[in-house]
């Protein structure tokens, strides 16, 4: 074989690795994000974390997605322009089964959220290396235009729903009688999707009686400050008296839920509070 048929085949053999690289990469990312942003379930019951759906360790979900990365991933090192039809059989099966698996995501299982991932994302990452154009696929060209559109609709939705949940302005800093003085407000529009108040308690209450008391101070941050009920809303209640003895320095009280899951039949707020020993 010539030199310069062997180079050029050297670039196209570390051009096809670096694809299939990124597209591991792209994909675990991908799955990882939706996993929190959708709140899957942990392997641990607990709050799942990032690197439990982006990191393929044994004790981790993404040990599992090794396997589909492969199915998905490999095929894009065999692609080239000579091989129309395996091409599009690819696409076609890469299509068929993300619209299929997409149905399983409501029912939030792991295992099948891979596939569902890493599916549309060989597909962009087939066309990245098989651009189509308007001659040999008019079709697929018209399709393109149209899901680009439609991506740059959704980015400008998401944009737009980013803007419209920033954390409100505080109007008002005392609650519960001057129980409670609300000192932030931190909305979180990442995966967490958390809307976040920070409150101090002034005085020192019975240990039992702090949520009794908290239970008016959420009525009313719920009244003055009503946001998206989708976020996860949470109240963090601060130890902080009036009071500069050393005894009494600052330290975080205990938490109040917004949730409407965690509000009971008689319109009670899930409350944890407890000074510290």
């Amino acid at each position: 074989m010539p030199t310069h048929n062997r180079e050029k085949l050297g670039r196209f053999l570390w051009f096809r690795l670096f694809i299939f690289c990124l597209f591991i990469v792209s994909s675990a990312l991908f799955a990882a994000y939706l996993a929190i942003s959708l709140r899957f379930p942990s392997l641990y019951n607990v709050s799942a974390s990032f690197a439990e759906y982006a990191i393929p360790l044994p004790f981790y979900w993404a040990f599992t997605h090794i396997p589909f990365m492969l199915i998905y991933g490999v095929p894009l090192l065999l692609l080239h322009k000579t091989a129309g039809r395996f091409v599009n059989y690819f696409r076609l099966f890469c299509l068929g089964s993300f619209f299929i698996l997409l149905f399983t995501i409501e029912h939030k299982i792991p295992f099948l959220l891979f596939p569902t991932v890493d599916a549309i994302t060989a597909v962009i990452f087939s066309l990245i290396l098989l651009p189509p154009n308007k001659i040999d696929n008019p079709k697929l060209t018209a399709i393109l235009k149209l899901s680009t559109a439609v991506i740059a609709l959704l980015l400008t939705y998401f944009a737009y729903s980013i803007w419209m949940h920033q954390a409100p302005v505080i109007t008002k800093r005392q609650y519960a009688n001057g129980l409670f003085k609300l000192q932030s407000i931190e909305a979180k529009n990442d995966f967490h999707k958390e809307l976040l108040f920070t409150v101090d308690l002034n005085m020192k209450l019975p240990e039992n009686q702090i949520c009794q008391a908290a239970q008016q101070l959420a009525n009313e941050i719920m009244h003055d400050y009503p946001f998206d009920r989708s976020y996860n809303q949470l109240i963090k209640i601060r130890f902080n008296p009036k009071t500069h003895e050393q005894t009494d320095a600052s330290y975080p009280l205990g938490e109040l839920s917004l949730n409407k899951d965690d509000i009971t039949p008689d319109g009670h707020f899930a409350c944890y509070a407890a000074y510290k020993k």
